[in-house]
């Protein structure tokens, strides 16, 4: 595996991150929401994606993903790992939301592309990434 090609690529990336609010729909109509899990001990990559009505939080769908798992685990390249799976849920979308929110650091990664970002960046849909712990303490 080329770390080095990978990080060169999340550089790139986080390049093209666009940093300000820039909604379709401002307010949003549909919000999701993604997390990502590994099952058969780590074997399987499952995704999972709701959508809600905003600003109800009506349920609109929801859909679960799960493919082989690509890549193992390296800190600092973990939306490789992830974004497979997220996409693959994605695509079983019948609608897109308007706003996503991914378990996992957006621009709080030591690259600024985190899972969040790096998701958003290839569906073209403005997303926050939620992570459990800092990466980085400034952003």
């Amino acid at each position: 595996m080329d770390l080095a090609s990978l990080r060169a690529q999340q550089l790139e990336l986080a390049s093209s991150l666009i940093r300000e609010d820039r909604l379709k729909n401002d307010p949003p109509d549909l919000i999701g929401g993604a997390d990502v899990g590994f099952e058969q001990g780590g074997e399987v990559t499952r995704a999972a994606m709701v959508l809600l009505k905003y600003p109800t939080l009506e349920l609109v769908e929801y859909k679960v993903a799960r493919i082989a798992t690509t890549m193992p685990y390296i800190p600092g390249f973990l939306s490789f790992r992830e974004t497979p799976a997220l996409m693959a849920a994605w695509q079983l979308l019948s609608h897109k939301p308007d706003l996503l929110f991914v378990d996992g650091h957006g621009i709080s990664h030591p690259r600024r592309l985190g899972v969040a970002s790096h998701f958003g960046l290839l569906v073209d849909v403005p997303t926050i990434g939620v992570a459990k712990k800092t990466a980085v303490w400034q952003v």
